[in-house]
C-alpha cells in the first residue's frame, strides 16, 4: 500500500515518542478489590486499637501513619542519624504488574545487592550503602505522579529511576526540586533541553539506530531490497515513520508490508514476501511471538533470504519454530550478552549467575538495569551526591559499565539538546547457526555511537 515518506529528521523524535507509547501502553489494572481489602484490614486494625485503648492495655498513645494508596515492594527502612549519613536512597517507579517493569526491578536488585555486599559505593572517600525504594505505577499517570511526590517529599530522595510505562508527566516535580531522574525513556520528554536533571541511561533509543547502521554497512548488497512487515494500525505506521528514515539514511531501500493487526493466519503475508522476493525480511510488531510467526510464514511460503530484527528476542522466536529450526538459519538480531548460553562476557556471566541464584530462572528483559548502573556511576564519578554535580558529569560525555556492556552518553542535537543526555552501548549481534544462537559480531561502543550520530544530527 502507498506509504508516506519523510526526510524531515526533526520529526523523528515525535514519531519515536508516539511509537514507544503505542508499544508499551496497556490497559490500567483495576485495583478496586485490592482497595476494598485494604479498607477492611484498616477497619479491623482501628477496632483492635480502640479495644486496647478501652482496656487500658497500654499507657502509651498508639502512633499512626497515614496509609498510602501507592503499592510498594519494600517500605523504606527507618534510619538512624548516623546510618542515614551513610545511605543513598534511590527511588524506582515502575509498572510492577508488567514483565518489563518487574524484570527491570530485578535487574536493579541484582546490581544493588552486589554494591551493598561490597560495602556500598564510594563517594567523597566514604562508603555509602544504596537503598532502593520502589513503587508500582500501575501503568497510571496519576499513580506514578503520586509515587514521585511520595519519593520526593516523604522519602526525601534525590535520585529516581523509572521505566517507560508512563510518560514523564511528573518530571515537573523532580525538575523543580533538583531530583536526578535516570529513565528508560519517557517518550523522550527526558531528553528535552528544558529538563536539567533527567537523562536516559539505557540504550533503548540508540540500539535500534546502531543496529540498523551496522547491518547496512556490513551487508551493502542485501539492503537494496528489504521488506519489513508491520501491523496495519497506528503502531505499524509509526514504525515506518520512525525506522524508515534510518534504513534510508544508511542506504537501504525498504518496502513496508502491512498485515491486519488482528491476524491469526499469516499465510497471505508469507505469499507477499515470496512474490516480492526481498534479500532481507524483517518484522516490527513489538511482540517477539508475532514477529516469529511472521518470519515462519515467510519461510513456509518458499522464500529464501536473510532474516533480520532490531529487537526480537531470539529465544522466543526459536521456541515458536519448534523442533525444525531450518527456516531460522542465518537469522541475525541484537541480543543481550547473557542471553547466550553460556554468557559471552565475564560481567554477563556474573550477572546471570546472580540472577539465577536470586530468582531461579531468567526469561525476561533484564537489560534495562543500566538506569541503575548509569546513575550510581554518575554519583561516583561526580564524587558527590549533589544533583548539580552529578548531572554535570552525565551531561559531559560520561562513560559507564553495565553487565550488558560499555555505555557512552551522547547528545541529541536533533532535539535541540547539546548536553549528553541519551546513551548508546556496546552491541552484541547473534546469528542462528544449526538452530542455536551464536555470537556473530560485537560492535564497540565507539562504532555504535558513530551510527547514532549519523542520525541524530541537526
Amino acid at each position: 500500500m502507498p506509504t508516506e515518506k519523510t526526510s524531515n529528521q526533526s520529526r523523528w523524535p515525535v514519531f519515536e515518542r508516539e511509537l514507544m507509547g503505542l508499544i508499551i501502553k496497556q490497559k490500567e489494572r483495576n485495583l478496586k478489590n485490592r482497595r476494598i481489602v485494604c479498607l477492611e484490614i484498616a477497619a479491623i486494625v482501628l477496632l483492635v486499637l480502640s479495644l486496647l485503648a478501652i482496656a487500658g492495655c497500654s499507657s502509651q498513645k498508639a502512633s499512626t501513619t497515614s496509609s498510602s494508596s501507592i503499592p510498594t515492594t519494600s517500605a523504606p527502612a527507618a534510619q538512624t542519624t548516623a546510618s542515614a549519613a551513610k545511605t543513598i536512597k534511590i527511588g524506582y517507579i515502575g509498572w510492577l504488574e508488567s514483565g518489563m517493569g518487574i524484570d527491570t526491578l530485578h535487574s536493579i536488585q541484582i546490581m544493588n545487592d552486589k554494591d551493598n555486599q561490597n560495602g556500598g559505593i564510594t563517594v567523597g572517600g566514604e562508603k555509602y550503602k544504596v537503598e532502593v525504594i520502589s513503587y508500582d505505577s500501575q501503568n497510571s499517570q496519576s499513580t506514578a505522579t503520586a509515587a514521585a511526590n511520595k519519593l520526593v517529599f516523604q522519602d526525601n530522595v534525590k535520585f529516581i529511576m523509572s521505566d517507560a510505562f508512563v510518560e514523564g508527566g511528573w518530571l515537573s516535580i523532580t525538575e523543580a526540586n533538583k531530583v536526578v531522574v535516570s529513565g528508560m525513556s519517557f517518550g523522550r520528554e527526558d531528553l528535552l533541553p528544558t529538563n536539567n536533571y533527567t537523562f536516559c541511561a539505557t540504550s533503548l533509543n540508540g540500539s535500534m539506530v546502531a543496529g540498523i547502521g551496522w547491518f547496512c554497512k556490513n551487508n551493502p548488497d542485501l539492503i537494496k531490497n528489504v521488506a519489513i512487515a508491520v501491523p496495519d494500525n497506528q503502531m505499524g505506521h509509526m514504525s515506518e515513520k520512525s525506522a524508515g528514515p534510518i534504513w534510508q539514511k544508511f542506504g537501504a531501500t525498504p518496502t513496508w508490508l502491512y498485515f491486519p493487526a488482528d491476524s491469526q493466519d499469516f499465510s497471505s503475508l508469507g505469499t507477499k514476501v515470496k512474490d516480492l522476493n526481498p534479500s532481507v525480511f524483517s518484522a516490527q510488531t513489538g511482540s517477539p511471538a508475532t514477529e516469529g510467526v511472521a518470519m515462519k510464514a515467510a519461510y513456509q511460503s518458499g522464500w529464501k533470504g536473510t532474516l533480520y530484527s532490531n529487537s526480537s528476542d531470539p529465544r522466543a522466536i526459536l521456541t515458536i519454530y519448534g523442533a525444525d529450526k531450518t527456516g531460522l538459519e542465518g537469522f541475525i538480531s541484537q541480543v543481550i550478552p547473557w542471553e547466550f548460553d553460556p554468557a559471552v562476557t565475564p560481567a554477563a556471566v556474573e550477572y546471570k549467575t546472580a540472577w539465577l541464584a536470586k530468582f531461579g530462572k531468567y526469561e525476561g528483559e533484564g537489560g534495562f538495569g543500566a538506569m541503575y548502573s548509569g546513575l550510581t556511576a554518575a554519583i561516583q564519578q561526580a564524587n558527590s551526591v549533589d544533583p548539580d554535580k552529578v548531572m554535570a558529569v552525565v551531561a559531559n560525555g560520561m562513560k559507564f559499565e553495565d553487565p550488558s556492556g560499555t555505555y557512552q552518553m551522547v547528545n541529541r542535537p536533533d532535539m535541540g539538546n547539546d548536553r549528553t543526555v541519551d546513551s548508546v552501548s556496546t552491541l552484541y549481534m547473534q546469528k542462528v547457526v544449526n538452530g542455536k544462537i551464536t555470537l556473530y559480531a560485537t560492535i564497540p561502543v565507539e562504532e555504535a555511537v558513530s551510527y547514532a550520530k549519523a542520525i541524530w544530527v541537526k
